[in-house]
């Protein structure tokens, strides 16, 4: 098996998605798909694909809480994600998810609708 190239859209999503679980380890923030499609930008459906895959893993842990799956990162997948860290474009990531949330932030949106207004 090569080494992982971190070009692709899976790898990119995957290192997005654990450097943010990475991020609220220590608070014991748990956290559902939802909620990090909204901070990352990582489409909703990669995330119902993967996580649940993650978590058979051993690199995610689960619960159900008010009907909803939560999502919170094991040390074991702290351990890859730091393992991998060095060959991630981290500051690209960035960079895309702070686009993303500057064109979804909630002051793009029309009140009550969902829908985004065009940026100027």
């Amino acid at each position: 098996m090569g080494l992982a190239t971190f070009r692709g859209k899976h790898n990119a999503n995957k290192s997005k998605t654990y450097w943010l679980l990475t991020q609220e380890y220590e608070s014991g923030r748990w956290l559902r798909p939802s909620e990090i499609h909204d901070i990352l930008g990582v489409p909703l459906r990669s995330l119902l694909t993967s996580l649940p895959r993650w978590y058979r893993w051993h690199r995610l842990s689960r619960r159900k809480r008010h009907g909803y799956l939560e999502y919170r990162i094991t040390p074991r997948g702290i351990q890859w994600f730091r393992e991998w860290t060095w060959l991630m474009p981290l500051s690209r990531y960035v960079a895309e998810i702070r686009e993303w949330q500057s064109k979804n932030s909630p002051k793009n949106k029309t009140p009550g609708t969902g829908v985004h207004n065009e940026q100027k």
